[in-house]
């Protein structure tokens, strides 16, 4: 196995499980400048509510690290097959988790961790290396 599949595997897998371990707000996440501060908050608080709900109804804290290395394991996978068809690997959400989280959260938790994981994020794993994330709509590209 190479060497820096694994380092970029155990990186990315990390990042994903770091918003299990301590869910991130949607406010934190898509600042929706068209509201003002009353329906922001309003939008935000019946948001992160549900999320709460959902994230302590579907997430048992000590399958938490099961969770990690079955996602490292299935990230060597992907990232080895993007790398020898000399493509980029892309872990995303988009409202939904792509098949590689959504599989892995339905082996270990028993659902997909929709509205747990962040929304509009997408994760690009290079085959020079970088990992790139953007973080929720319409952030930008930032390196891990």
């Amino acid at each position: 196995m190479n060497p820096q599949i694994e380092v970029l595997a155990t990186k990315a897998a990390k990042w994903w499980t770091s918003f299990i371990e301590r869910p991130v707000l949607q406010s934190d996440v898509n600042p929706d400048d068209s509201l003002d501060q009353p329906q922001r908050m309003i939008r935000d608080s019946m948001h992160d509510s549900c999320q709460a709900i959902l994230f302590n109804r579907h997430v048992k804290q000590e399958k938490i690290p099961e969770f990690k290395r079955c996602l490292k394991e299935r990230l060597v996978e992907e990232i080895t097959y993007s790398y020898e068809s000399h493509s980029v690997c892309i872990v995303s959400v988009d409202y939904d988790p792509c098949p590689v989280l959504a599989e892995v959260a339905q082996e270990v938790f028993g659902n997909s961790l929709k509205f747990i994981l962040p929304e509009k994020t997408i994760m690009r794993i290079e085959p020079t290396g970088e990992i790139q994330v953007k973080l929720g709509y319409g952030a930008s590209y930032e390196r891990l």
